[in-house]
């Protein structure tokens, strides 16, 4: 093949990945230490704040402030004790149910407001938004929205996407419904079930100012776990707020790059540079 060709199938396939919007943007890998951590890269970053859908994984990092949240419930025994341990230490966490069981647990849901907690949105049947159609997408995040709102006369502002995981089908949902995405920084990882002991150890491990933690309202460990983190955390000098007040000192705002991405075209993914916007 001359040089000739091969430089006009590189441009070609550069202009080919130039305009299509990557599907793929966001997922979870686990690392050794079994911690789920974000494999996003920046540009997707730049495409949500560019279409107007705010990304949020941590508070100010120069705030000693933690977002204690819980996914997944509500789970009758589990939720109970989460919210009675909060109570007792005097905490406001953000809870992120799944819609089918806020609908058989209804008194939960009352408790979760009347004790000044932050309801979020993670969708109805807990499916892969990025897995399934914009239609069926819509309707998970949609029904979580309306049954909250009609139940409680709030409405749910931030959504965590099912695994964390999203394209921009989703952001544009997610954006159409009024909503945000919250991630997160730090994760318990007690959906391993892991003991009480090794979910302290892991989240006190991850913490720093601005951490949004990712817990589950699923197994009794959580709860038992949850007095310790929080006594330990506030003797290092943190308080606690919802993810919502996080949002009162977000990061620092993402600015679009001055020239265009460079793609890893065998991977279809952006690469890293000096002229995207910081990870």
């Amino acid at each position: 093949m001359s040089s000739a060709l091969a430089s006009v199938l590189l441009a070609g396939a550069c202009i080919a990945v130039l305009t299509v919007t990557p599907r793929g943007l966001h997922r979870l890998e686990l690392n050794a230490g079994g911690i789920a951590k974000e494999v996003q890269c920046a540009w997707s970053r730049w495409m949500a704040k560019r279409d107007g859908v705010i990304v949020i994984s941590r508070g100010d990092p120069n705030d000693r402030a933690i977002a204690l949240t819980f996914d997944d419930g509500p789970h009758p025994r589990t939720c109970t004790a989460i919210l009675d341990a909060l109570k007792q230490e005097k905490v406001h966490a953000t809870f992120f149910p799944v819609g089918f069981r806020l609908q058989q647990n209804r008194d939960l849901l009352d408790r979760m407001i009347a004790e000044g907690h932050e309801v979020g949105n993670h969708t109805w049947d807990h499916q892969r938004l990025n897995a399934i159609s914009p239609e069926k997408a819509r309707r998970e995040v949609r029904n979580v929205r309306t049954f909250v709102y009609e139940h409680t006369g709030i409405v749910p502002h931030l959504v965590r996407p099912p695994g964390g995981s999203y394209d921009t089908r989703v952001l544009q949902i997610i954006r159409d419904e009024g909503g945000a995405v919250c991630l997160w920084t730090a994760n318990a990882g007690d959906w391993k079930k892991m003991s009480a002991n090794e979910i302290v150890d892991k989240v006190l491990e991850q913490i720093h100012p601005g951490s949004i933690v990712l817990m589950h309202d699923e197994f009794m460990q959580t709860p038992e776990a949850l007095p310790r983190i929080i006594r330990e955390l506030r003797a290092r000098g943190f308080r606690f707020v919802t993810a919502s007040e996080m949002l009162g000192a977000p990061p620092p705002p993402f600015q679009a790059p001055a020239l265009p991405p460079r793609w890893n075209i065998a991977g279809l993914s952006v690469m890293p540079s000096s002229d995207t916007p910081p990870a």
